[in-house]
């Protein structure tokens, strides 16, 4: 009797053993699989409904250097509409998200808070001419929508952010405007800038390379020749800078810091990792910020990029482009 309970036993663990071994597969396999946003797929069928979005390619599943995750990653799915389908040249235009639980199909009607808005939305242009940054708001539909203006004819990158769960999405979509198209055709320009009274420069690495943190530094002049050391704080930060690279693939948003890279700043503290977490220091109560304010960033491919800094001066919001090479 003894060795028979013994031999039961044993075949109980094995049996136990492989059950688990099943499970936990099933399971390992199963956070594997994702909704497929393939631009031969979804992209298509999105094209379709709503006549000129594209899903842009993001690598399902994979985290961003920027600290940003897919929608897939994050659980979501994320519907658009446009319209009109095919805007013209600065012709009033309605952009709506939606977004919603991908197991669930639930909307999704609020999200985090991250630099005083619940989704932030860049556009530019594919010759990277035109920039805006704007935020869709949230609707009595659970929808989050915005009215935009493409001012010139080509196609457009909009680059869609929102924090879910603590991580930062991105996602990226297409429009065309007019007939859509264009092209960048960039070259290192790190020549000081003179841009709404403001004169802007960057100071930048000699060498920037794909894969290690560089540190940046703006310095600010007013229309006197004299320290612009009374910035304001925008959208929570000292300063909103985007980087595209020049096929309009890769994008980061990250933010200004005010202690810029020496002693003696004008206050506040680095935000990198508060920005990756989708934080962001309180910069309220009138603080100032200059003439110097810095960042950093990591980029992954070597190329060229754009790099727009978004500053506030006396409330009026300056937009100084610059672009960097990447070795």
């Amino acid at each position: 009797m003894k060795t028979y309970t013994k031999r039961l036993g044993l075949v109980g663990l094995l049996v136990a053993t492989v059950l688990a071994l099943a499970s936990y597969a099933t399971v390992a396999g199963g956070s594997m699989q994702g909704i497929d946003h393939s631009p031969g797929e979804t992209g298509a069928e999105e094209k379709a409904d709503h006549g000129s979005m594209d899903q842009g390619s993001m690598n399902d599943g994979a985290e961003g250097a920027s600290g940003t995750v897919s929608p897939v990653e994050a659980g979501v799915e994320i519907e658009t509409r446009v319209e009109p389908a095919s805007p013209a040249p600065g012709e009033s235009t309605d952009l709506t998200y939606r977004v919603s639980e991908a197991e669930s199909g639930e909307a999704i009607s609020e999200l985090s808070v991250d630099h005083e808005r619940q989704m932030h939305l860049i556009a530019v242009s594919r010759d990277l001419e035109q920039f805006q940054h704007i935020h869709p708001e949230p609707g009595a539909s659970g929808d989050f929508a915005v009215t935009a203006a493409f001012p010139a004819e080509g196609t457009y990158a909009l680059f869609d952010e929102f924090v879910r769960d603590g991580r930062k999405v991105l996602d990226r979509r297409e429009v065309e405007v007019g007939a859509g198209g264009g092209a960048a055709s960039l070259r290192p320009d790190l020549e000081t800038k003179t841009v709404d009274g403001l004169t802007v420069s960057l100071e930048a690495p000699e060498e920037i390379r794909a894969g290690e943190e560089a540190a940046f530094t703006y310095t600010l002049e007013k229309g006197d020749g004299t320290p612009a050391d009374d910035l304001e704080p925008y959208l929570g930060a000292p300063a909103h800078v985007a980087i595209v690279s020049e096929d309009t693939q890769e994008f980061a948003h990250t933010h200004g810091e005010a202690d810029a890279l020496e002693e003696g700043g004008s206050g506040g503290h680095s935000e990198t990792e508060a920005a990756e977490e989708g934080e962001h220091a309180d910069h309220d109560g009138g603080q100032n910020f200059g003439p110097e304010i810095g960042f950093h960033h990591t980029f992954e491919t070597p190329g060229l990029y754009k790099v727009w800094a978004q500053l506030n001066h006396h409330g009026d919001v300056t937009t100084v482009p610059f672009v960097v090479e990447i070795t």
